[in-house]
């Protein structure tokens, strides 16, 4: 770790997004379908997006790429449809046991966002060679937009689902009930990501302090910790700046 990082810069850069989007949350099992929800929603919008771009492709494009954007536009479809599947499953699959596979899911799910990605840039990439040259700037403007859109919200919300899932497996209903008492307590609903931040220590604080309301077994800071950065447990140098990041926000608080 850099000597001159500090304890702030280690909980923007280690945990933030991700603990923004954990104090986001008031019930998991909402949280889930919420941001599952969303990322069907990104599909679907791409799908009607490709839908009308096919109308422009049938009345001036060159008919001899006809089969090659049938094609990809297809693949589109399945593999839009596979993504939601695996999220759907995982999400019935984590209702019911919180043993299932939850990697085998992810990595699956993963795989399909690539080959959905190879699928709507051949479409794109057909739509612009079939297309005469005065109608190019259009269709690319607003044809070719997985990379400039979907993806990222597809990413965005997958990415809080991943989050959710991870918790599900961890802790048992009971225990998330009460992470989500602990964000409810201190985390107003509807903050802003600036008032957010300035709750970003007392959250942490009271983990701390409900330590004895989870299994001994788990120690519930270091654990989510360990989810919010990826797997990765903190270092024995960021847990010890990030200790003194929470006690220094609470000598702030203290003082005012």
């Amino acid at each position: 770790m850099n000597p001159n990082e500090t304890p702030q810069n280690i909980t923007n850069s280690v945990y933030n997004p991700q603990l923004r989007t954990l104090m986001s949350i008031r019930d998991f099992g909402t949280g889930l379908e919420s941001f599952k929800s969303k990322v069907q929603d990104a599909t679907e919008k791409l799908i009607k997006n490709y839908e009308n771009g096919i109308l422009i492709l049938k009345s001036d494009g060159n008919q001899d790429y006809r089969k090659e954007w049938e094609e990809a536009f297809n693949e589109v479809l399945v593999h839009s449809n596979h993504l939601n599947q695996y999220l759907t499953i995982a999400k019935e699959k984590s209702e019911q046991d919180r043993d299932f596979p939850f990697k085998t899911l992810w990595k699956e799910f993963e795989e399909r966002l690539n080959l959905l990605k190879e699928s709507a840039q051949k479409f794109e990439n057909a739509g612009a060679k079939a297309l005469p040259t005065d109608r190019k700037e259009k269709w690319g403007n607003e044809f070719e937009v997985f990379e400039s859109e979907t993806e990222s919200e597809i990413k965005r919300n997958a990415k809080a689902v991943k989050l959710i899932l991870q918790f599900m497996v961890r802790y048992t209903p009971q225990e998330l009930h009460k992470i989500a008492q602990i964000i409810s307590e201190t985390t107003p609903q509807g903050a802003d990501l600036k008032e957010e931040k300035d709750y970003e220590a007392t959250f942490l604080r009271y983990l701390k302090h409900f330590q004895k309301e989870f299994e001994e077994k788990d120690n519930l800071f270091d654990t989510i910790m360990e989810i919010l950065a990826g797997g990765v447990h903190p270092s024995p140098s960021e847990r010890v700046m990030l200790d003194k990041w929470i006690d220094g926000e609470e000598k702030i608080r203290e003082d005012m």
